[in-house]
């Protein structure tokens, strides 16, 4: 059994001679019209776009379109009451390993959830007094979006081990506990024997956070 485990992940991208403004999609919006999704986004008459789509959070990406020209995309295979996954990508040549492209996420008349499930909160202790505004701002949106947090503080210097009893105590002791969120410096684990971005100089145990989502293991 596992756990899910939430990351923010901050991405940094170098732009070199190309403006911002013909790279990157912006405004984009999402309506309604006649029960389906429609699409619209800042027109480039420059470029072409293609568009994939994934519905209710599950299964894999679907291709909508490739070579496209417009502007804006009416998606007629969806309907109201569901959520829809949107990546709009630019066709340039002059990106062949990445592709600028935008994500939106949408739905209309999409049922309320009131329950996600329970949600554990670690906390580095060193700021969870000097952040406790901005703490209980973060749980009173995470408990309008339906989760029901528990808030434990951690002591940084701590082992790994030690986080990890933490949170198979509170796993076993309330079933129900189906995610988890580390905020601050929260001691990292590290795995493996890799170098994914393949530079050898740093070949071997990586940042491994999941391990604190692995309940079974030891």
């Amino acid at each position: 059994m596992r756990i899910y485990l939430l990351l923010v992940l901050l991405l940094l991208a170098t732009l070199t001679t190309f403006s911002q403004s013909t790279i990157w999609l912006s405004s984009i919006t999402a309506t309604e019209q006649d029960g389906h999704v429609l699409l619209q986004w800042e027109e480039d008459p420059n470029v072409t776009y293609y568009i994939i789509e994934k519905a209710n959070d599950v299964g894999s990406w679907s291709f909508l379109t490739y070579i496209y020209t417009e502007n804006y995309f009416l998606d007629t295979l969806t309907s109201l009451g569901n959520t829809y996954e949107y990546k709009i990508f630019k066709n340039l040549s002059n990106f062949t390993n990445y592709r600028p492209h935008a994500l939106i996420h949408t739905g209309f008349e999409v049922p309320k959830i009131t329950h996600r499930g329970q949600l554990l909160l670690l906390v580095d202790e060193t700021h969870a007094d000097d952040l406790s505004f901005e703490i209980n701002r973060w749980i009173a949106d995470a408990t309008g979006d339906g989760w029901t947090v528990r808030q434990i503080n951690i002591d940084p210097s701590l082992s790994v081990k030690e986080v990890k009893h933490f949170i198979q105590q509170a796993y076993f002791s309330e079933p129900g506990l189906d995610a988890l969120f580390l905020l601050g410096h929260i001691p990292v684990p590290y795995s493996g024997e890799i170098a994914p971005d393949g530079h050898s100089n740093h070949f071997g145990a990586w940042p491994a956070d999941v391990y604190y989502a692995e309940m079974n293991a030891v």
